[in-house]
């Protein structure tokens, strides 16, 4: 049976101290790690011996820190001096495919971004791991489980069959705005987007959703795009609607952009009927709208170029109002965080290079068939279904435009908020995206085991992550890495500074961890409960099956492009029949 917490969470928040390394208990402390007590009825750990050189973890979650984590959870555990330990590690995913946000986020024009997966198979596909004549690996894939269902396996089991658990799953929901007409068709999240267009199983049924508002487009008339939010997400839908993915240099054609999103997205390619039309069809016109000034911005400047080159390839005019530029740049506070970045400097000098004045910035026309407008200092307050009171259509349920009131910034340098001036604008909106950031979940079961009696959740409901110390969490045995852990921040190589700071925590926790009368069934539990429960696993060599198949020269577009992606579950498990 599981033990009594070894965090207690208190509701009053002030600070943490740190002795030796050790987190203690304080007064004032928003919850306290106490000394971490033996899993049995030992009231002190048991030292490492031979008779149990066995440490066994489980992973929940194969994205970047659930690999980082294995990696480096191997290596320290393997340094530890005159220790005679056994490292296990089970990588637990519940798709059928590795890579969390690498495979299913990142961008499929960012190629580069992506070649970490090769550092992440290196891992599985090294000697040491991934000799078939060993029974027992010290690091393997497994696929395809859905830890929380009870029908697969639940957190609490895990906890059982393994040593530690540590959840990596990252964010899987967003944060909302709280704003009238935000449950209207057509608003979405970007997260939702990308997870589409990267094929991700759950979304694929969003095909016919965003078909609806993109595939509809005329060669008379643009698809009008609203995000709200701008960050690199944000310019990384901009440039996925407005990109072509005709046969041609820099399109989406020869990237891995699945096949049914690149139907819906090359509808602003196609030619019409008409024979003297040379543009295609009606093209994109995308409004990035943010609260803030051009500052404030959370883009970085790799990917804010290459929206400003999309013309030549692209047919795709990016434009930048300067009075916005000045309106957010002229603060003082704004000044002092321009001299204080020199990233910030350089796309202070970008945009306004690029920047065009006001006045000769035509709303209703454009020069090419596809547009980007970054607007600054616009703060959402509605979006707006059709005023028509006799139309009783399914479209009076659609979005159809966006108020946003212009609002000025106030506040020190690096804490400036945006505050309302009561001016305000509409802009036209055939789809909004929400991109204002993703939010984790609880897994199920998780507050079950985390919660004494008058005690706050382990799972913070507001941020959208679980409370932790250091990697540590309010259940003994159960860590966090990543951004369950962290929020969802940083680039993909925070996520090993991330996962060194909970190995950190499990090696301090090591001689209780895995004392003497554990005894674990680790990995041989985990796949009779699984064969038991008639569960399909992916291992290692499956993923390698799925992955030639989506290699296949047979199914990809172009010599060029690297897969075309497995889009449903059961397909990715008939082949491995």
């Amino acid at each position: 049976m599981l033990c009594r917490s070894a965090i207690r969470f208190h509701s009053r928040v002030s600070h943490t101290s740190f002795t030796s390394n050790r987190i203690v208990p304080t007064a004032t402390s928003a919850f306290r790690i106490a000394p971490l007590r033996c899993f049995s009825d030992q009231s002190t750990a048991t030292s490492l011996s031979p008779s149990n050189p066995s440490f066994k973890v489980a992973i929940v979650g194969s994205g970047p820190s659930g690999f980082y984590t294995a990696k480096y959870l191997l290596k320290e555990v393997a340094s530890t001096a005159d220790n005679p330990l056994q490292c296990s590690i089970d990588i637990l995913e519940k798709l059928p495919t590795p890579y969390g946000l690498v495979r299913s986020g990142v961008a499929p024009d960012h190629p580069d971004v992506k070649n970490v997966e090769n550092e992440f198979a290196a891992i599985l596909d090294s000697p040491l791991t991934s000799n078939d004549s060993s029974p027992n690996p010290p690091i393997q894939f497994y696929g395809n489980i859905k830890v929380g269902d009870p029908s697969t396996i639940t957190l609490p089991e895990l906890l059982e069959l393994y040593d530690a658990v540590v959840l990596t799953y990252g964010c899987d929901s967003d944060r909302s705005l709280g704003i009238p007409g935000e449950e209207l068709e057509g608003v979405h999240s970007a997260r939702e987007f990308v997870s589409w267009y990267n094929g991700h199983p759950d979304y694929v049924h969003f095909t016919e959703v965003f078909g609806r508002y993109l595939k509809n487009a005329t060669a008379k008339k643009q698809t009008r795009v609203v995000i709200v939010g701008q960050g690199n997400v944000a310019l990384d839908c901009a440039r996925i609607l407005t990109k072509s993915v005709q046969d041609g240099k820099d399109s989406l054609f020869h990237t891995d952009i699945t096949q049914h999103s690149l139907s819906v997205l090359g509808n602003n390619d196609d030619d019409d009927d008409d024979d003297n039309n040379t543009s295609g069809g009606g093209g994109v016109a995308v409004s990035i709208v943010g609260r803030r000034g051009h500052v404030q911005g959370s883009f970085t400047i790799k990917e804010l170029r290459e929206l400003t080159k999309m013309e030549k390839n692209h047919d795709c005019t990016f434009v930048v109002r300067d009075d916005e530029l000045e309106l957010g740049g002229s603060t003082p506070s704004s000044q002092v965080e321009v001299t204080d970045s020199r990233a910030k400097k350089r796309i202070d000098k970008l945009l306004r290079s690029v920047s065009t004045p006001t006045g000769a910035i035509d709303e209703t026309e454009s020069a090419t068939k596809n547009s980007i407008h970054i607007r600054y200092l616009w703060n959402p307050i509605s979006f707006n279904a059709p005023t028509d009171n006799n139309d009783n259509s399914q479209s009076q349920q659609s979005v159809k435009s966006v108020t946003f009131e212009r609002t000025r910034l106030t506040g020190e340098p690096h804490a400036q908020t945006a505050v309302g001036t009561g001016e305000y604008t509409t802009l036209p909106a055939d789809l909004v995206l929400k991109s204002i950031g993703y939010k984790g979940r609880p897994l199920p079961g998780l507050d079950e085991l985390g919660v004494d009696s008058g005690d706050v959740s382990v799972f913070d409901e507001r941020r959208g992550v679980i409370r932790n110390i250091n990697g540590r969490v309010g259940v003994e045995r159960l860590y966090v890495a990543g951004w369950i852990k962290r929020g969802p921040s940083g680039i993909i190589g925070t996520n090993i500074t991330d996962a060194r700071d909970t190995v950190a925590s499990m090696l301090e926790d090591l001689p209780l961890l895995t004392s003497t009368n554990s005894n674990k069934l680790g990995r041989d539990g985990l796949l009779a409960l699984l064969t038991e429960r008639n569960v399909k696993v992916v291992d290692w060599n499956s993923w390698r099956e799925i992955n030639r198949v989506e290699t296949d020269p047979g199914r990809r577009r172009s010599d060029s492009q690297p897969r075309e992606k497995l889009v449903s579950v059961d397909d990715m498990l008939n082949i491995l029949k």
